[in-house]
């Protein structure tokens, strides 16, 4: 009977102890969710500044050859005498 008393004691000791350990564990949980939902947040961002600057390379590559081509098309109608017809160049 005293075991058994002294068990139910070690048992509500521990039962205190978890509950109060209970608020720190969800403040915890609170501040990984907070930390998980910044971090998405910036990787979100990083990954639309990527995208854009992609797109205006792309862009940049885009333009530089067509200037590269329309100073070739120009030197190369110069060299020959005739004049530059840019109404087919895109």
């Amino acid at each position: 009977m005293k075991w058994c008393g002294d068990v139910e004691s070690r048992l509500a000791a521990a039962k205190e102890h978890a509950l109060s350990q209970t608020a720190s564990i969800d403040v915890l949980f609170k501040a990984i969710d907070d930390i998980s939902a910044e971090a998405r947040q910036v990787r979100l961002d990083l990954d639309k500044l990527v995208k854009a600057r992609k797109e205006a390379i792309r862009g940049e590559i885009v333009q530089a050859g067509r200037a590269a081509y329309e100073a070739h098309e120009t030197a190369f109608a110069q060299g020959h005498g005739r004049p530059v017809d840019r109404t087919c160049a895109a």
